[in-house]
């Protein structure tokens, strides 16, 4: 027995799956194929499923928002928190070299999370291809900082 796949009019979409006798020949709108699916489409010689809905741009910013809260690991209200404790010290200059070193990291992530809304907005444009926007990383120790917060 074979996995066979029925193309609908528009000559792409896998409309049915079936299953056939081995001596079945393939025709123009049936194929055989073991990972066809339904609603999968077919370019001539492979199966794939269909692309996926663009996100509107409330959903690309609460993607957005995901990935910068994943990168405070729940523990940004705390940072944000030293950082205000921070920028107090520094209006005293009272800062010591770790302190300073924080600070400028904190900065850092300032910087770094509106550069990721920044990208998310463009990933949310009608028409661009989002796998063409380019990601910013963190900035280098802010996994370590949280880490300590």
């Amino acid at each position: 027995m074979i996995r066979v796949a029925h193309i609908g009019d528009d000559g792409r979409t896998v409309i049915s799956v079936s299953i056939h006798a081995e001596d079945w020949t393939e025709t123009v709108d049936a194929v055989a194929s073991a990972t066809a699916n339904i609603g999968d489409v077919f370019d001539g010689t492979f199966f794939a499923p269909p692309p996926a809905p663009p996100m509107t741009q409330e959903q690309w910013m609460a993607f957005v928002h995901e990935q910068i809260e994943a990168v405070y690991a729940g523990k940004r209200a705390s940072l944000a928190s030293y950082y205000t404790r921070l920028d107090r010290l520094e209006r005293r200059e009272s800062l010591s070299d770790d302190q300073q070193a924080d600070l400028a990291l904190l900065d850092a992530a300032q910087q770094w999370e509106q550069a990721v809304l920044d990208a998310g907005a463009r990933a949310a444009t009608p028409k661009l291809d989002p796998s063409s926007v380019k990601w910013p990383a963190p900035p280098a120790g802010m996994a370590e900082l949280v880490a300590l917060s």
